[in-house]
């Protein structure tokens, strides 16, 4: 995957926003810190196409606020807070995160490193298994903001169980 932009600016505060928008099979639900999450599955169930949640950071500056991160095959976007903003997007357009197993498991975790100017660190993990119309899974959000002017900022969301249903459109 290669950047496109990535940035580390002030921004407005805002509720998390937290939607799947891609066409295919949607699901949504809760984290067990009762955030939203959802996911998004190609129309026939193989592949996981994007995934979006809400989750309580805490960052090694002493803050701790609600963030959220949209992850789909070219893009990635995390913010905490409205203060601390990710951006990344791939110069190519991907179709899938990654594909969905036979029984159901899958694995949609990713890492990503710049470095340079304004270096970043985003680890998500992002698994579950669909069992019909439910999907259980955990999610953990790690991310490093980085600035050539002060000290790197840390917010890890922690690990959290979620669960979802298939939603009716």
């Amino acid at each position: 995957m290669s950047l496109a932009f990535a940035t580390a600016v002030p921004a407005e505060r805002a509720a998390p926003k937290v939607a799947c928008k891609l066409a295919g099979i949607h699901y949504v639900g809760l984290t067990a810190q009762k955030q939203k999450v959802c996911m998004t599955l190609s129309a026939n169930g193989k592949i996981l196409k994007e995934y979006a949640f809400a989750g309580r950071f805490k960052c090694n500056d002493g803050t701790s606020d609600v963030g959220d991160t949209h992850i789909t095959a070219g893009s990635t976007a995390v913010s905490v807070g409205g203060t601390y903003v990710l951006s990344a997007g791939a110069g190519e357009t991907p179709t899938k995160i990654t594909d969905v197993a036979k029984n159901g498991t899958f694995d949609g975790s990713i890492g990503l490193r710049a470095s340079g100017g304004l270096g970043y660190e985003v680890d998500s993990t992002f698994t579950g298994r669909i069992t019909g119309r439910t999907v259980t899974g955990v999610l953990r959000q790690r991310v490093k903001f980085g600035d050539p002017t002060s000290p790197d900022i840390v917010c890890d969301s922690g690990k959290a169980r979620w669960s979802a249903r298939r939603a009716l459109r």
